[in-house]
C-alpha cells in the first residue's frame, strides 16, 4: 500500500510543475488517483476513502488558507465520496449530505466565473458504452454519480420499496447532477431536469416504463409457485400484486415524479392495465360458468380495473392532462362476460333453494323451537338457505345490473311463496268442522208442496279430510301463524340487507358511458335507475308481505272454526240449551272457552294474540246461531225461554269483549 501511495504521489508531483503542493491538493490527488484494485480488500479501500474525506472535511470547513477553486474541487469530491459510502451503507443522512455538497458546488461555480475555469482545466476521462470521453473534474463527478441515479431509477420498485424516502433523495440527486442521454449523434451529455425539458421528461416516462414493467415481470415470475402454494388462480394473484404495485406508485413515486413528469401517472396505470390484459383475455375466451378459477380470477380482475381507472382518472384530474379514457384503458369486459354466468348461476341456486324448501317442509312435524322461539324448524331452515345465496350472490364480487338484483329477488319469492302456499294447502274447507243438521232440520224443498219431504243424507267425511283435520290440531295451527308472522319479521331484516349490499355493487365499467350518452334520456324517463330498484323491491317484498298476511287469516279464521265446531263441539254445540234451556245455560260453559282460550294465549305469538282470539270470538257466536237454527229435535224452545236466551247472548259478547281486552 505504502508503495502505491508514492507512485501516485509521484505522478501528482508530475502533474503540478508549477506552484506550491499543499495537504488538502495531496489528499484530494490520492482520492482521485488512487482506485478500489490497489486494495485486496474492498472494506480497507472504503475505510481509507472515508479517512481522506473526513481529513478534506476538516480542511474545507476550519482552514481558511484554501483557495476558493480548491473549495470547490474538495466539496463535489466530497459529495462523489459520500455518494459513494450512501451507496454501502444506505444511510439516507449520506446521501442528504451528498445532496447538499453538489448543491454548494453549482452555487459557488455560478457565483464566480473564474472557479468554473479553473475546474474545467482539471480534465478526467470516463468510459460510456465503450467509449472513452474527456470531462472537467466536476462533471466527471456528476457523470458517476448521474450513472448511479440512472441505475437506481431504472428499476426504483425494486431499489426503493423498502426504503420510499431515499427515492426524493435519489431524483433531488439527478435533479442537481443532470440525467445521462444520448443524443442522435451519439454523444452522451447531462441535461438538467426540468418539467419543461421535453427530453428529460421523456427520460423520466422511460424509467416509469421499465421499473413497471420490471416490477411486473418480478410478480408474473413468481405466481405460478404461489398459486399452488396459496390454492388460488395465478392470474387473481397476479390481479392482487398489480394492484399493490399501482398503490406503491401513486402512494410512494407518483407524487416526487409528477413534478418533473407530470404523466407518470397515467403512463403507469396504462402499463399495468395493458399488461396484464394480455394475460387475461385468453382466460375471459374460455368463461363458461361460474368454476371456482372464474370464482377467483373475475372479481380479481373486475377490482384492477376499478382501482386502476380510479388511479387514472385522479391522476388525470390532479396533473389537469386529458387522455381518451376508453381509449387507453381497453376495460376487461368482466360484466359483459358474467352477466349471463350470474344468472345461470342464480337459476340454478332457485332450483335448489325449491329442492330445500320442499324437503324441509315434508320433515316439519310442526313443533315450536322453544318458548321464546315459537316459529317452526323448517322455516328458519329456509331462511338460512335464501340468506346464504344472497350472501354467495353478493359475495361473487362482480359487476352486476337490475336484471341480476330482478333475478335473486325473483328466487326470495317464489321460494317463500311456494312455502306460504304449503302452509295453506294444508289446511281443509272450513265447511267439514261444521256438524251435520239433525234430520229434523235435514231436508230439501220439492216441486210438489204435496209429496213428502225427502230427508238429505249426511255425507261422511273422508280419510284423506279426516287426516287432515286429525294433524290440524290448535296447538299446530299456532305453530304455522307463528312462523307466518316471523317470515314477515324477517322480510324487513332481508330487504334492508339486500338494499344495503346491492348499493355496494359496482355496476359494469361501460355503463357509465352509457349513462353519460343518454342522460337527457334519462331526465325524459317515467323512471330513474334508482326508482326502478326501489320499484323492484316493494313489489316483490309487499307481494311476499300480501301473500303471508292473507294465508295468517285464512288459518286465523280456520282456527276459531276448529276450536268452537271441533274442539268444543261436545262441551259447547251439543250442551248448550240441550234438553231446555234453564238446565243448560250458557254460563256453565265459558269455563271450557276460557280455558282453551289461556291455552292458546301462551302457544301464539303476542302479535297474533287478537286476531286468534277475535276469530275464537267470531265462531263462539256462530255456534250460538248454529245451536239456534240447526241444534236438531233435542232443544226446544218457548216464549219464557227468550228472555235467558238473550241474558246468555249478552254474557257471550261481553266475555268475548273481555277476552280481547285481556290479550290486548
Amino acid at each position: 500500500m505504502d508503495v502505491c501511495i508514492r507512485q501516485r504521489l509521484i505522478q501528482f508531483a508530475g502533474r503540478n510543475t508549477c506552484g506550491q503542493i499543499d495537504v488538502p491538493q495531496i489528499s484530494l490527488g490520492l482520492l482521485n488517483g488512487i482506485v478500489k484494485s490497489d486494495f485486496l480488500y474492498e472494506k480497507s479501500y472504503m475505510q481509507w476513502k472515508s479517512r481522506q474525506a473526513n481529513i478534506l472535511e476538516e480542511l474545507l470547513c476550519f482552514s481558511a488558507d484554501i483557495m476558493t477553486s480548491e473549495h470547490l474541487i474538495i466539496r463535489s469530491s466530497l459529495a462523489k465520496i459520500r455518494n459513494a459510502k450512501f451507496v454501502r451503507t444506505d444511510e439516507a443522512m449520506l446521501l442528504e449530505y451528498a445532496i447538499l455538497e453538489v448543491q454548494k458546488v453549482l452555487s459557488a461555480e455560478d457565483n464566480d466565473g473564474n472557479e468554473g475555469l479553473y475546474i474545467s482545466s482539471l480534465v478526467c476521462s470516463r468510459l460510456c458504452n465503450g467509449i472513452e470521453i474527456k470531462l472537467s473534474l466536476l462533471q466527471a463527478i456528476f457523470f458517476s454519480m448521474s450513472v448511479w441515479c440512472d441505475s437506481k431509477l431504472q428499476d426504483y420498485h425494486l431499489h426503493f420499496s423498502q426504503k420510499p424516502s431515499d427515492f426524493k433523495g435519489v431524483m433531488t440527486l439527478a435533479s442537481e447532477v443532470g440525467l445521462l442521454i444520448s443524443t442522435e449523434c451519439g454523444d452522451i451529455k447531462l441535461i438538467k431536469l426540468d418539467a419543461l425539458n421535453e427530453t428529460a421528461a421523456r427520460k423520466l416516462e422511460k424509467y416509469v416504463e421499465r421499473s413497471i414493467e420490471a416490477a411486473y415481470g418480478r410478480a408474473a415470475d413468481t405466481i405460478d409457485l404461489d398459486s399452488k402454494t396459496k390454492r388460488m388462480h395465478p392470474l387473481a394473484l397476479l390481479a392482487n400484486e398489480l394492484k399493490l404495485i399501482a398503490e406503491r406508485e401513486f402512494t410512494v413515486f407518483y407524487p416526487v415524479l409528477r413534478h418533473w413528469c407530470p404523466g407518470a401517472g397515467m403512463i403507469s396505470v396504462m402499463l399495468l392495465h395493458q399488461l396484464y390484459g394480455k394475460r387475461l383475455k385468453p382466460f375471459l375466451r374460455g368463461v363458461s360458468s361460474l368454476s371456482e378459477d372464474v370464482r377467483s380470477v373475475l372479481p380479481a380482475a373486475d377490482m384492477l380495473d376499478y382501482d386502476l381507472t380510479r388511479l387514472y382518472t385522479s391522476a388525470c384530474e390532479e396533473s389537469r392532462l386529458h387522455y381518451p379514457l376508453d381509449q387507453d384503458l381497453d376495460h376487461y369486459q368482466i360484466g359483459e362476460v358474467s352477466r349471463s354466468i350470474i344468472l345461470d348461476w342464480v337459476i340454478a341456486q332457485h332450483v335448489h333453494i325449491l329442492e330445500w324448501t320442499g324437503r324441509a317442509f315434508d320433515h316439519e312435524d310442526w313443533e315450536p323451537l322453544s318458548f321464546q322461539q315459537r316459529q317452526a324448524v323448517s322455516i328458519v331452515e329456509v331462511l338460512r338457505i335464501i340468506e346464504e345465496t344472497v350472501d354467495q350472490f353478493f359475495g361473487l364480487n362482480l359487476p352486476m345490473d337490475i336484471t341480476h338484483l330482478q333475478a335473486l329477488l325473483s328466487v326470495i319469492f317464489h321460494s317463500l311463496d311456494a312455502y306460504v302456499l304449503k302452509v295453506v294447502n294444508q289446511l281443509v274447507e272450513k265447511n267439514h268442522l261444521f256438524p251435520s243438521a239433525p234430520s229434523l232440520t235435514r231436508y230439501e224443498e220439492t216441486v210438489i208442496p204435496v209429496i213428502k219431504k225427502k230427508l238429505v243424507e249426511c255425507t261422511l267425511l273422508d280419510d284423506k279430510v279426516n287426516d287432515k283435520l286429525t294433524e290440524l290440531t290448535t296447538s299446530k295451527l299456532c305453530v304455522k301463524l307463528n312462523t307466518l308472522q316471523f317470515i314477515q319479521k324477517q322480510l324487513e331484516v332481508l330487504e334492508d340487507g339486500i338494499r344495503n349490499s346491492w348499493n355496494l355493487v359496482r355496476s359494469p365499467v361501460n355503463r357509465r358511458k352509457v349513462e353519460e350518452e343518454s342522460l337527457e334520456t334519462l331526465e325524459r324517463a317515467p323512471l330513474t335507475f334508482s326508482e326502478s330498484v326501489d320499484e323492484l323491491f316493494a313489489a316483490t317484498f309487499n307481494c311476499i308481505r300480501d301473500s303471508t298476511t292473507d294465508a295468517i287469516s285464512k288459518i286465523c279464521d280456520f282456527t276459531g272454526a276448529r276450536v268452537v265446531f271441533w274442539d268444543l263441539r261436545d262441551s259447547f254445540l251439543f250442551r248448550l240449551y240441550r234438553g231446555n234451556v234453564d238446565g243448560a245455560r250458557l254460563d256453565s260453559i265459558l269455563p271450557h272457552i276460557d280455558a282453551v282460550l289461556d291455552h292458546i294465549c301462551g302457544l301464539i305469538d303476542e302479535t297474533l294474540r287478537d286476531l286468534v282470539v277475535l276469530s275464537i270470538c267470531r265462531a263462539s257466536l256462530e255456534g250460538f246461531v248454529w245451536v239456534l237454527l240447526d241444534g236438531g229435535p233435542s232443544r226446544a224452545f218457548s216464549d219464557s225461554d227468550i228472555i235467558m236466551m238473550e241474558d246468555d247472548l249478552n254474557m257471550l259478547k261481553v266475555s268475548d269483549q273481555l277476552s280481547l281486552l285481556a290479550n290486548q
